[in-house]
């Protein structure tokens, strides 16, 4: 990652990130790399993903995911309007749930699900 893509101020323990990134892990692995560091009270990630998605390759890219996992069976319908991924349907457990998420979170151009 670039040393200016993410601003990471601190004021009394309170740790504030803000710039922009290309990938939504990306944004996570920064929350993640100061949170155990000794002195933080807290952090507040305010980093936007920067990525604009072509919305129809993101919902078939997603769907396509999903549907050569163990969620075949399940029955997860996926839209998207810009990077902003939405799955309603149903699956098995809270577990299948998450996967379905993760797996949303992982593909190119997702910006919250």
């Amino acid at each position: 990652m670039p040393a200016d893509a993410v601003k990471v101020p601190v004021e009394n323990g309170f740790v504030t990130q803000t710039g922009e990134v290309g990938w939504h892990y990306k944004r996570d692995a920064v929350a993640r790399s100061v949170r155990s560091l000794q002195g933080i009270t807290g952090v507040s990630n305010q980093i936007k993903i920067t990525v604009r998605p072509d919305t129809l390759k993101l919902d078939q890219d997603i769907t396509h995911v999903l549907h050569h996992s163990w969620l075949s069976d399940d029955h997860v319908e996926v839209t998207a309007d810009g990077g902003k991924v939405h799955l309603t349907g149903s699956v098995g457990s809270w577990m299948d749930r998450n996967v379905a998420s993760t797996m949303a979170w992982s593909a190119p151009g997702t910006t919250s699900v």
